[in-house]
């Protein structure tokens, strides 16, 4: 096998995976302020991609009932998401990132046809995901569109208090606060 072909199989998380994804969302998004309850949520779902036991990346998803979903994402709620509005569950794609050297190699899309298939087996009828946008572009932009998601609203400023709350450093904006935008994405299942 050459350095090209990759064995990559996508899993659900575990333990022994929760340090490399902390890991890597630290480096890729700069946090991991609820890293350490993902695994314990019965309405959260972790994939992982992994390569000769090395986790290459991940995606956190998360279901929610409409009230409990725009009781978390107010912010959403203000933006006047119609598509949301009208689903009675939603799943939320929560976090994703792909170690640098591994990203272009469609890891991110396959770990997202995962936790979509998951979605689906609990009849979800919207699956939502946000993406930063800064002066670099739209992060999840091309895998969004390539899974059929649509672009709903933007947020200005959406990332700022929590920035600043949680200490996290914006990859683009650098110490808090952070100034990205918020592009808001959903996809009707």
């Amino acid at each position: 096998m050459t350095k090209k072909e990759l064995k990559i199989n996508i899993v659900r998380a575990n333990e022994k995976h929760l340090s490399a994804i902390t890991r890597i969302a630290r480096k890729q998004l700069g946090y991991t302020h609820f890293f350490d309850k993902i695994l314990q949520d019965n309405t959260i779902s972790v994939f992982c991609a992994v390569c000769n036991d090395k986790v290459l990346g991940y995606v956190i998803g998360k279901l929610y009932s409409n009230a409990s979903f725009f009781k978390k994402y107010k912010k959403i709620k203000l933006a006047k998401a119609n598509e949301l509005k009208k689903a009675k569950k939603i799943g939320m794609l929560v976090s994703i990132a792909v170690k640098s050297k591994y990203q272009r190699k469609k890891i991110g899309s396959r770990l997202v046809r995962a936790l979509l298939k998951k979605f689906n087996e609990h009849n979800v009828e919207t699956t939502a995901m946000t993406a930063w946008k800064s002066k670099n572009g739209i992060s999840m932009h091309k895998i969004a569109s390539q899974q059929g998601f649509k672009e709903l609203a933007e947020i200005k400023n959406y990332w700022k208090k929590d920035s600043q709350n949680h200490g996290y450093h914006c990859p683009d904006c650098g110490p808090p606060p952070c100034k990205c935008s918020c592009v808001v994405y959903a996809l009707k299942m």
